[in-house]
């Protein structure tokens, strides 16, 4: 008797119907559930409700982690065995050290170690880490969706620079503003004051841009000022996505493409890269 023509399947039975005489033969599944765990304890030990309820709150077991290294709000950690193809970028992860439960979102897997973004909240230390979990759901039971709790901000009072020498760019004498871009991808923005002056009326305006370099406009976002008279200012807020593989530090700079202009100023500055994974 051969059965090829179809496999039947449900979570619990496996039923094969033989092409000659139509007859479906029944078998039962009985995984091997040796080596699986929820929150540590063996499942063969758990009820199913208990199963069912546990994943029902979307977050998975991970195998024991390590703490490796930190820094600022990124904590590097070791992982047991390969978790390249169960984790991804973007997941979010649930652990508990001290008694406490933590959260943080995995923007880094190799075959060793994740990188873990804990945000303003979570400091994940050098010590035990305790039922660490990840979570393919966009809000898991528990996890904090509030923005700003995944938000690195910086924020300055700027300054300004009197007789600014045509197309310079100036770094320092805006306060020397900058922010550091983690591996992963962010939704960055400025939010700030512009303006420049001028003793005659004349062409005026003022180039600020969020760039990698503090001498140079390169990659991120630019605004402009513009008029003709003696002062300008306005208010400006521009944003940009940026994806970065190596931690990248991003300069405020500010220029005037006008000559003979009195002076320039960035002020009231307000620098944010949101965690574009939430």
């Amino acid at each position: 008797m051969t059965w090829i023509d179809r496999i039947l399947f449900n979570p619990k039975k496996l039923l094969l119907k033989n092409i000659t005489t139509g007859a479906i033969q029944e078998y039962e599944i009985q995984p091997d559930l040796s080596n699986v765990q929820v929150d540590g304890t063996p499942i063969q030990a758990i009820s199913m409700n208990a199963i069912e309820n546990r994943l029902n709150l979307g977050w998975i077991d991970l195998p024991s982690l390590t703490y490796l290294s930190t820094d600022g709000p990124m904590v590097t950690v070791i992982t047991a065995s390969d978790l390249t193809g169960i984790v991804s970028v973007g997941q979010k992860f649930r652990y508990i050290q001290g008694g406490v439960t933590k959260y943080g979102i995995i923007h880094a897997v190799t075959a060793t170690t994740l990188l873990i973004y804990g945000g303003t909240d979570y400091t994940l230390a050098n010590s035990a880490i305790s039922n660490p979990c990840f979570s393919m759901v966009k809000s898991p039971f528990g996890f904090p969706m509030n923005p700003d709790k995944w938000t690195i901000t910086v924020i300055s009072s700027g300054g300004t620079k009197a007789s600014p020498t045509q197309n310079t760019w100036y770094y320092t004498e805006f306060g020397s503003v900058n922010i550091p871009l983690h591996i992963g991808s962010w939704n960055v923005s400025y939010q700030l004051t512009q303006g420049c002056n001028r003793s005659a009326s004349s062409d005026l305006d003022n180039l600020t841009a969020l760039s990698l370099s503090s001498t140079a406009q390169s990659g991120g976002i630019s605004t402009r000022i513009y008029t003709i008279g003696l002062n300008i200012t306005l208010n400006q807020f521009a944003n940009i996505p940026i994806t970065v593989t190596a931690k990248t530090l991003y300069y405020l700079i500010g220029k005037t493409q006008m000559s003979s202009v009195a002076g320039i100023a960035i002020q009231t500055i307000t620098l944010k890269a949101v965690c574009a994974y939430l």
